[in-house]
């Protein structure tokens, strides 16, 4: 399986939830030394691919080296996302590119590199990580849930398109995630007003309290990937009580 960033947070727990199901594990960031410390705590089923999914060429070296390994791939999920709190005014020409390219066009450019070794597996399971604020964006996030909210369209699409393949394309749509690494390269004077913004509009959840185990959420990935082939998921959401 194949899980796009794969170096910290919700990424290391989906590789070695899987790994415990034995799966090899093909772990997917930027960062070449913080992935392989995700592949250390992964485990022997690791292996790593630094790769930037806002970058094409990146991406199609990746899952070239992915086939010369493995020759298949039977999982995708496509986990890696940035966000930055900022008003429309704040954003920047980069801010906006960069989103788009890693939110939105990563996905999709991963899948359509990894579809060749779906199909050499017989089919198998592509899973988009999404969000529950698409329906409702937290204040100054609104181009990350836009990005999530393409995804997802795109996702209904591509289930539809690939079905044929036998590749089942599901969405994850999680609420708020304990210890998630999300957040760690904000600005802190934006993070803390994000924080505030969010618990003036009545979102405490977002702001620390109810989150989800990061454990528990890579289970559901395993529970996806392990129905039979005939099921069909669509979009999951998973919130906090």
């Amino acid at each position: 399986m194949v899980v796009t960033g794969g170096s910290r947070g919700l990424g290391v727990r989906i590789g070695a939830a899987c790994a415990g199901e034995g799966a090899d594990v093909a772990l997917l960031a930027r960062d070449a030394e913080q992935l392989q410390r995700a592949a250390d705590e992964v485990g022997t089923a690791a292996a790593v691919f630094p790769t930037d999914v806002a970058d094409p060429d990146s991406v199609r070296t990746a899952f070239a080296a992915i086939g010369e390994r493995y020759g298949r791939v039977d999982v995708l999920v496509n986990n890696a996302a940035i966000g930055v709190p900022h008003t429309i005014d704040e954003m920047t020409d980069e801010d906006l590119a960069r989103q788009l390219a890693t939110n939105i066009a990563g996905p999709l450019t991963c899948i359509r590199a990894a579809l060749p070794l779906l199909r050499a597996a017989g089919g198998g399971d592509v899973i988009n990580i999404s969000t529950v604020s698409i329906a409702n964006p937290f204040p100054t996030m609104w181009l990350y849930s836009a990005t999530k909210a393409a995804l997802e369209a795109a996702s209904t699409g591509l289930a539809e398109e690939l079905a044929p393949d036998g590749v089942r394309v599901s969405v994850l749509r999680l609420g708020s995630v304990a210890e998630s690494s999300f957040q760690d390269d904000w600005p802190d004077e934006r993070a803390r007003r994000a924080h505030g913004l969010a618990q003036g509009a009545g979102r405490e959840r977002f702001a620390g309290a109810g989150r989800m185990s990061r454990d528990l959420l890579a289970e559901w990935v395993v529970q996806i990937v392990t129905l039979p082939p005939e099921a069909r998921v669509g979009v999951l959401e998973i919130r906090p009580r």
